[in-house]
């Protein structure tokens, strides 16, 4: 799976991933994966609907909406350095959803309107959807504050879509967590529902890298049900639930 893919699948959960995969077959009527390959032999699109199948796309705007209003409230402003505009990276950052919200938070704040914010994921599908700035239904945008959603939101056929000019301020572009090389300084880092699905080991190695690409009192931001054990080895330390800093 790896030779075909380029998904290093040893590094994710095996439980979850099989039933995942599993899945995948039953939707096209499948028996088995030797049948998968012989059928898709040659079929490059085959396999990078597999691909994208893997990567877990499950996302929405402000998720965890207390969660954001305390990035909004307080660690933003402790971030915000006079004169110099926020570098902000949204890893995994399925369709944009987050890195959207992000930029909505930095846009509607004077002090962070020149920040930069990059989004990246595995997946390339949903980076299109990203850099188109939709189509997100009703229930992926739900979060959104009334003025918000009229300020940056347009209605199309039943769907929705963001504006351009909130799309410009957010960069898209294809990485692997677990493979590619990471950027480093940013202020502020969104990794949220996603080190759940590794290995103990591959989540070890992606925390490392992902406070490594921190600058000195950089935040990290993860989901609500997730933690980082031993942080202080990773040189961060926790100052809220959710939120890590570099010491």
């Amino acid at each position: 799976m790896q030779a075909l893919t380029g998904v290093d699948l040893d590094a994710y959960k095996s439980p979850q991933l099989r039933r995942r995969l599993d899945g995948y077959l039953n939707r096209l009527h499948i028996a088995t994966w030797g049948e998968f390959h012989r059928q898709t032999s040659g079929n490059a699109e085959a396999f990078y609907q597999l691909r994208d199948y893997l990567a877990i796309n499950v996302s929405s705007f402000f998720r965890d909406p207390k969660k954001w209003a305390e990035l909004r409230e307080a660690v933003l402003p402790a971030l915000h350095r006079v004169g110099l505009p926020l570098t902000a990276w949204s890893a995994a950052c399925s369709h944009g959803a987050e890195a959207y919200s992000l930029a909505i938070l930095c846009q509607e704040d004077a002090n962070l309107r020149q920040s930069r914010i990059i989004g990246t994921d595995i997946d390339q599908a949903v980076l299109q959807q990203a850099k188109a700035g939709g189509p997100y239904t009703a229930d992926e945008v739900k979060n959104v504050a009334g003025a918000s959603f009229a300020r940056w939101f347009k209605e199309e056929g039943g769907s929705y879509y963001v504006l351009p000019a909130l799309r410009s301020r957010v960069q898209f572009m294809p990485m692997d967590l677990l493979q590619s090389k990471y950027h480093n300084h940013f202020d502020l880092i969104l990794c949220r529902n996603v080190l759940i699905y590794f290995t103990e080991n591959a989540k070890r190695q992606v925390l490392t890298n992902l406070a490594e690409a921190l600058k000195s009192r950089g935040v990290l931001f993860i989901g609500a049900t997730e933690t980082i054990p031993h942080e202080q080895e990773l040189g961060l330390a926790r100052v809220g639930i959710s939120f890590y800093q570099r010491a």
